[in-house]
Protein backbone atom coordinates (compact mmCIF):
# COMPACT_ATOMS: atom_id res chain seq x y z
CA UNK A 1 0.00 0.00 0.00
CA UNK A 2 2.85 2.35 0.85
CA UNK A 3 4.49 1.32 -2.41
CA UNK A 4 1.38 2.37 -4.45
CA UNK A 5 1.29 5.77 -2.71
CA UNK A 6 4.95 6.28 -3.44
CA UNK A 7 4.43 5.51 -7.12
CA UNK A 8 1.54 8.00 -7.32
CA UNK A 9 3.72 10.68 -5.75
CA UNK A 10 6.53 10.00 -8.21
CA UNK A 11 4.11 10.24 -11.18
CA UNK A 12 2.59 13.47 -9.87
CA UNK A 13 6.00 15.06 -9.32
CA UNK A 14 7.09 14.03 -12.83
CA UNK A 15 3.97 15.52 -14.47
CA UNK A 16 4.36 18.79 -12.57
CA UNK A 17 8.04 18.94 -13.49
CA UNK A 18 7.21 18.49 -17.19
CA UNK A 19 4.51 21.19 -17.04
CA UNK A 20 6.82 23.62 -15.28
CA UNK A 21 9.55 22.93 -17.83
CA UNK A 22 7.13 23.39 -20.76
CA UNK A 23 5.82 26.65 -19.33
CA UNK A 24 9.33 27.92 -18.70
CA UNK A 25 10.35 26.92 -22.22
CA UNK A 26 7.36 28.76 -23.75
CA UNK A 27 8.18 31.89 -21.75
CA UNK A 28 11.94 31.84 -22.28
CA UNK A 29 13.35 34.33 -24.78
CA UNK A 30 14.22 33.13 -28.27
CA UNK A 31 15.34 34.81 -31.47
CA UNK A 32 13.91 33.82 -34.82
CA UNK A 33 14.12 35.11 -38.40
CA UNK A 34 10.76 35.27 -40.17
CA UNK A 35 9.87 36.57 -43.62
CA UNK A 36 6.73 38.73 -44.08
CA UNK A 37 5.08 40.08 -47.22
CA UNK A 38 4.53 43.85 -47.09
CA UNK A 39 1.94 45.86 -49.02
CA UNK A 40 2.46 49.59 -49.45
CA UNK A 41 -1.13 50.78 -49.53
CA UNK A 42 -3.35 53.87 -49.43
CA UNK A 43 -5.12 55.60 -46.59
CA UNK A 44 -8.45 56.63 -48.15
CA UNK A 45 -9.69 58.13 -44.89
CA UNK A 46 -6.65 60.39 -44.75
CA UNK A 47 -6.76 61.13 -48.48
CA UNK A 48 -3.24 59.85 -49.13
CA UNK A 49 -1.76 57.09 -51.27
CA UNK A 50 1.81 55.77 -51.37
CA UNK A 51 3.82 53.88 -53.95
CA UNK A 52 7.33 52.52 -53.97
CA UNK A 53 9.63 54.88 -55.82
CA UNK A 54 10.14 53.96 -59.45
CA UNK A 55 13.35 52.07 -60.11
CA UNK A 56 13.77 50.69 -56.60
CA UNK A 57 14.27 46.93 -56.49
CA UNK A 58 11.58 46.23 -53.93
CA UNK A 59 10.79 42.51 -53.48
CA UNK A 60 7.57 43.18 -51.59
CA UNK A 61 8.77 41.37 -48.46
CA UNK A 62 11.00 41.87 -45.43
CA UNK A 63 13.08 39.54 -43.30
CA UNK A 64 12.56 40.27 -39.62
CA UNK A 65 14.76 39.10 -36.77
CA UNK A 66 12.48 39.03 -33.75
CA UNK A 67 13.05 38.16 -30.13
CA UNK A 68 10.46 37.06 -27.61
CA UNK A 69 8.88 34.20 -25.81
CA UNK A 70 8.28 31.09 -27.88
CA UNK A 71 4.53 31.43 -27.44
CA UNK A 72 4.61 35.07 -28.58
CA UNK A 73 6.68 34.23 -31.66
CA UNK A 74 4.39 31.32 -32.53
CA UNK A 75 1.39 33.68 -32.29
CA UNK A 76 2.91 35.78 -35.11
CA UNK A 77 3.28 32.84 -37.49
CA UNK A 78 -0.24 33.29 -39.03
CA UNK A 79 0.85 36.76 -40.20
CA UNK A 80 3.19 35.12 -42.71
CA UNK A 81 0.14 33.98 -44.68
CA UNK A 82 -0.99 37.53 -45.48
CA UNK A 83 0.66 40.86 -46.24
CA UNK A 84 1.47 43.47 -43.63
CA UNK A 85 -0.20 46.75 -44.70
CA UNK A 86 1.85 49.95 -44.53
CA UNK A 87 0.03 53.17 -45.39
CA UNK A 88 0.52 56.91 -44.87
CA UNK A 89 -0.71 58.12 -41.53
CA UNK A 90 0.60 55.34 -39.32
CA UNK A 91 3.45 56.26 -37.01
CA UNK A 92 6.86 56.30 -38.74
CA UNK A 93 5.13 56.60 -42.16
CA UNK A 94 4.84 60.32 -42.96
CA UNK A 95 1.71 61.51 -44.74
CA UNK A 96 3.47 64.53 -46.25
CA UNK A 97 3.22 64.58 -50.05
CA UNK A 98 6.45 63.88 -51.86
CA UNK A 99 9.34 61.45 -51.51
CA UNK A 100 9.91 59.85 -48.11
CA UNK A 101 12.31 57.27 -46.70
CA UNK A 102 10.52 54.83 -44.41
CA UNK A 103 12.28 53.12 -41.51
CA UNK A 104 10.69 49.70 -42.01
CA UNK A 105 11.65 48.37 -38.59
CA UNK A 106 10.02 51.33 -36.85
CA UNK A 107 6.95 51.32 -39.11
CA UNK A 108 6.27 47.58 -38.71
CA UNK A 109 6.81 47.79 -34.95
CA UNK A 110 3.90 50.26 -34.77
CA UNK A 111 1.45 48.02 -36.63
CA UNK A 112 -1.45 46.70 -34.51
CA UNK A 113 -0.28 43.14 -35.19
CA UNK A 114 3.03 43.83 -33.40
CA UNK A 115 2.01 46.32 -30.73
CA UNK A 116 1.55 44.45 -27.48
CA UNK A 117 2.67 41.18 -29.05
CA UNK A 118 5.53 40.77 -26.56
CA UNK A 119 8.19 40.47 -29.26
CA UNK A 120 11.00 42.84 -30.14
CA UNK A 121 12.06 43.51 -33.74
CA UNK A 122 15.83 43.45 -33.58
CA UNK A 123 16.58 43.86 -37.29
CA UNK A 124 14.82 44.33 -40.62
CA UNK A 125 16.11 43.56 -44.09
CA UNK A 126 15.82 45.78 -46.09
CA UNK A 127 16.05 48.45 -43.38
CA UNK A 128 14.43 51.29 -45.35
CA UNK A 129 12.06 51.88 -48.24
CA UNK A 130 11.79 54.93 -50.50
CA UNK A 131 8.18 55.83 -51.27
CA UNK A 132 6.29 58.69 -52.88
CA UNK A 133 3.22 59.93 -51.04
CA UNK A 134 0.51 61.57 -53.11
CA UNK A 135 -2.92 63.10 -52.55
CA UNK A 136 -6.06 61.15 -53.47
CA UNK A 137 -8.46 63.12 -55.65
CA UNK A 138 -12.03 62.16 -56.57
CA UNK A 139 -14.31 62.94 -59.48
CA UNK A 140 -17.66 61.78 -60.83
CA UNK A 141 -17.47 60.09 -64.24
CA UNK A 142 -20.07 58.40 -66.49
CA UNK A 143 -20.16 54.66 -67.16
CA UNK A 144 -20.05 53.15 -70.64
CA UNK A 145 -20.74 49.55 -71.60
CA UNK A 146 -18.33 47.33 -73.52
CA UNK A 147 -19.63 44.07 -74.98
CA UNK A 148 -17.19 43.21 -77.76
CA UNK A 149 -18.90 42.71 -81.12
CA UNK A 150 -22.34 42.16 -79.60
CA UNK A 151 -25.10 44.49 -80.76
CA UNK A 152 -28.08 45.69 -78.74
CA UNK A 153 -31.59 46.62 -79.78
CA UNK A 154 -31.28 49.85 -77.79
CA UNK A 155 -28.80 51.72 -75.62
CA UNK A 156 -27.89 49.68 -72.49
CA UNK A 157 -29.33 51.06 -69.24
CA UNK A 158 -26.62 51.45 -66.57
CA UNK A 159 -27.51 51.71 -62.87
CA UNK A 160 -26.01 53.93 -61.54
CA UNK A 161 -25.16 55.88 -64.68
CA UNK A 162 -22.13 57.54 -63.03
CA UNK A 163 -19.66 56.57 -60.31
CA UNK A 164 -17.04 58.22 -58.12
CA UNK A 165 -13.45 57.65 -59.22
CA UNK A 166 -10.63 57.99 -56.68
CA UNK A 167 -7.05 58.13 -57.98
CA UNK A 168 -3.73 59.63 -56.99
CA UNK A 169 -3.31 63.25 -57.99
CA UNK A 170 -0.38 62.32 -60.24
CA UNK A 171 -2.57 59.95 -62.25
CA UNK A 172 -5.70 62.10 -62.11
CA UNK A 173 -3.97 65.05 -63.72
CA UNK A 174 -2.99 62.89 -66.70
CA UNK A 175 -6.54 61.69 -67.40
CA UNK A 176 -8.68 63.38 -70.03
CA UNK A 177 -11.72 65.47 -69.20
CA UNK A 178 -14.01 63.11 -71.13
CA UNK A 179 -12.91 60.02 -69.21
CA UNK A 180 -15.56 57.36 -68.53
CA UNK A 181 -15.51 54.11 -66.58
CA UNK A 182 -16.00 50.94 -68.62
CA UNK A 183 -18.44 48.21 -67.58
CA UNK A 184 -17.24 45.18 -69.53
CA UNK A 185 -19.72 42.33 -70.00
CA UNK A 186 -17.75 39.10 -70.40
CA UNK A 187 -18.43 36.76 -73.36
CA UNK A 188 -19.73 33.94 -71.12
CA UNK A 189 -22.47 36.20 -69.76
CA UNK A 190 -23.40 37.43 -73.24
CA UNK A 191 -23.65 33.84 -74.49
CA UNK A 192 -26.35 33.14 -71.89
CA UNK A 193 -28.56 36.05 -72.97
CA UNK A 194 -31.70 35.43 -75.00
CA UNK A 195 -31.72 37.67 -78.12
CA UNK A 196 -34.64 40.08 -78.20
CA UNK A 197 -35.35 39.82 -74.46
CA UNK A 198 -34.45 42.60 -72.02
CA UNK A 199 -32.26 41.23 -69.25
CA UNK A 200 -30.46 42.69 -66.24
CA UNK A 201 -26.81 41.82 -65.62
CA UNK A 202 -25.87 42.46 -61.98
CA UNK A 203 -22.51 43.54 -60.55
CA UNK A 204 -20.58 44.24 -63.75
CA UNK A 205 -17.02 45.29 -62.67
CA UNK A 206 -15.58 48.65 -63.69
CA UNK A 207 -12.23 49.52 -65.27
CA UNK A 208 -10.61 52.50 -66.94
CA UNK A 209 -10.18 52.32 -70.74
CA UNK A 210 -6.46 53.21 -70.50
CA UNK A 211 -3.32 51.29 -69.61
CA UNK A 212 -1.87 52.20 -66.21
CA UNK A 213 0.94 50.62 -64.15
CA UNK A 214 -0.31 47.67 -62.05
CA UNK A 215 0.48 49.43 -58.76
CA UNK A 216 -1.65 52.49 -59.64
CA UNK A 217 -4.23 53.39 -56.99
CA UNK A 218 -7.71 53.31 -58.56
CA UNK A 219 -11.00 52.90 -56.72
CA UNK A 220 -14.59 53.13 -57.94
CA UNK A 221 -17.57 53.81 -55.71
CA UNK A 222 -19.60 51.71 -56.19
CA UNK A 223 -17.09 49.17 -57.55
CA UNK A 224 -19.64 47.66 -59.97
CA UNK A 225 -22.90 48.52 -61.75
CA UNK A 226 -26.01 46.77 -63.01
CA UNK A 227 -26.62 46.82 -66.76
CA UNK A 228 -29.95 46.26 -68.52
CA UNK A 229 -29.53 45.10 -72.12
CA UNK A 230 -31.58 43.71 -74.99
CA UNK A 231 -29.34 41.66 -77.24
CA UNK A 232 -30.16 42.11 -80.91
CA UNK A 233 -31.41 38.94 -82.54
CA UNK A 234 -28.90 37.28 -84.82
CA UNK A 235 -30.55 37.19 -88.22
CA UNK A 236 -30.10 35.22 -91.40
CA UNK A 237 -31.96 34.58 -94.63
CA UNK A 238 -32.71 31.88 -97.15
CA UNK A 239 -34.15 32.02 -100.68
CA UNK A 240 -36.83 29.40 -101.40
CA UNK A 241 -36.99 28.67 -105.15
CA UNK A 242 -40.67 27.60 -105.00
CA UNK A 243 -43.44 28.22 -102.44
CA UNK A 244 -46.91 26.63 -102.99
CA UNK A 245 -50.01 28.84 -103.05
CA UNK A 246 -53.00 27.79 -100.92
CA UNK A 247 -56.56 29.11 -101.14
CA UNK A 248 -58.37 29.74 -97.87
CA UNK A 249 -62.07 30.43 -97.39
CA UNK A 250 -64.73 29.76 -94.80
CA UNK A 251 -65.90 26.14 -94.52
CA UNK A 252 -69.48 27.16 -95.30
CA UNK A 253 -68.34 28.51 -98.70
CA UNK A 254 -66.48 25.40 -99.85
CA UNK A 255 -69.48 23.79 -101.53
CA UNK A 256 -70.68 27.03 -103.13
CA UNK A 257 -67.65 28.04 -105.20
CA UNK A 258 -65.23 26.61 -107.73
CA UNK A 259 -61.87 28.39 -107.66
CA UNK A 260 -59.19 27.84 -110.31
CA UNK A 261 -55.63 29.15 -110.37
CA UNK A 262 -53.53 29.13 -113.55
CA UNK A 263 -50.68 26.63 -113.50
CA UNK A 264 -48.06 29.39 -113.57
CA UNK A 265 -49.55 31.07 -110.45
CA UNK A 266 -49.76 27.99 -108.26
CA UNK A 267 -46.23 28.60 -106.93
CA UNK A 268 -44.38 31.77 -106.00
CA UNK A 269 -40.72 31.70 -107.02
CA UNK A 270 -37.52 32.98 -105.37
CA UNK A 271 -39.08 33.91 -102.03
CA UNK A 272 -36.53 35.36 -99.59
CA UNK A 273 -37.21 34.52 -95.92
CA UNK A 274 -35.24 36.43 -93.27
CA UNK A 275 -35.34 36.47 -89.48
CA UNK A 276 -33.67 35.04 -86.37
CA UNK A 277 -31.00 32.45 -87.14
CA UNK A 278 -32.70 29.71 -85.16
CA UNK A 279 -35.94 30.08 -87.19
CA UNK A 280 -34.08 30.27 -90.51
CA UNK A 281 -32.33 27.01 -89.61
CA UNK A 282 -35.76 25.41 -89.02
CA UNK A 283 -36.94 26.66 -92.42
CA UNK A 284 -33.80 25.24 -94.03
CA UNK A 285 -34.41 21.85 -92.40
CA UNK A 286 -38.09 22.07 -93.49
CA UNK A 287 -39.22 21.88 -89.87
CA UNK A 288 -41.13 25.07 -90.65
CA UNK A 289 -43.12 24.79 -93.88
CA UNK A 290 -43.58 28.04 -95.78
CA UNK A 291 -46.74 28.48 -97.84
CA UNK A 292 -48.34 31.45 -99.57
CA UNK A 293 -52.02 31.99 -98.77
CA UNK A 294 -54.78 33.72 -100.73
CA UNK A 295 -57.60 34.28 -98.23
CA UNK A 296 -60.98 34.99 -99.87
CA UNK A 297 -63.83 36.64 -97.98
CA UNK A 298 -67.56 36.18 -98.71
CA UNK A 299 -67.68 39.62 -100.35
CA UNK A 300 -64.71 38.85 -102.62
CA UNK A 301 -66.28 35.57 -103.66
CA UNK A 302 -69.57 37.29 -104.49
CA UNK A 303 -67.78 39.94 -106.56
CA UNK A 304 -65.80 37.26 -108.37
CA UNK A 305 -62.44 39.01 -108.05
CA UNK A 306 -59.90 37.95 -110.69
CA UNK A 307 -56.67 38.34 -108.68
CA UNK A 308 -55.31 38.95 -105.20
CA UNK A 309 -51.88 39.18 -103.55
CA UNK A 310 -50.78 36.17 -101.52
CA UNK A 311 -49.58 36.62 -97.94
CA UNK A 312 -47.22 34.51 -95.87
CA UNK A 313 -48.22 35.34 -92.28
CA UNK A 314 -51.39 37.09 -91.22
CA UNK A 315 -50.35 37.01 -87.55
CA UNK A 316 -47.26 38.83 -86.19
CA UNK A 317 -44.12 36.82 -86.95
CA UNK A 318 -40.37 37.46 -86.57
CA UNK A 319 -39.94 36.09 -90.10
CA UNK A 320 -39.99 38.52 -93.02
CA UNK A 321 -40.83 37.58 -96.62
CA UNK A 322 -39.85 39.12 -99.94
CA UNK A 323 -41.12 37.99 -103.36
CA UNK A 324 -40.91 39.75 -106.72
CA UNK A 325 -44.40 38.55 -107.65
CA UNK A 326 -47.20 37.97 -105.15
CA UNK A 327 -50.25 38.56 -107.35
CA UNK A 328 -52.22 35.36 -107.94
CA UNK A 329 -54.80 35.21 -110.76
CA UNK A 330 -58.16 33.64 -109.90
CA UNK A 331 -61.18 32.24 -111.68
CA UNK A 332 -64.18 32.11 -109.34
CA UNK A 333 -67.37 30.29 -110.42
CA UNK A 334 -70.49 30.03 -108.31
CA UNK A 335 -71.79 26.47 -108.12
CA UNK A 336 -75.50 25.65 -108.36
CA UNK A 337 -77.14 24.91 -105.07
CA UNK A 338 -77.07 21.29 -103.97
CA UNK A 339 -80.68 19.92 -104.02
CA UNK A 340 -81.98 18.95 -100.63
CA UNK A 341 -83.69 15.56 -100.54
CA UNK A 342 -87.14 15.62 -98.90
CA UNK A 343 -87.41 13.90 -95.55
CA UNK A 344 -89.06 10.48 -95.68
Amino acid sequence: MHTAAAIRNIVLVTVLTVLVWAFAESESLHTKSIRFDVLVDADPAGGRVARVLDGQAWPGRVQLSIEGATSAIDALEPLTRRALRLAPGIQSFPAVAGENIIDLRAAIRELPEFRGSGVTIQACDPPTLRVVVDEIITSTIPVRVSAGDSQFESQPVVRPASVTLSVSKRVGESLGADLAATATIDPQTLARLVPGRTENIASVPLTLPIELPPDTYIRFSPPSVDVGVTLRSRTGSIVLPSVPVHIRLAAAELSRWKIDIPESDRFLTDVRVSGPDELIDQVRREEIKITAVVALSFEELERGITSKEATFAELPSPLKFEAAKRLVRLSITKLPPVPVEPAR
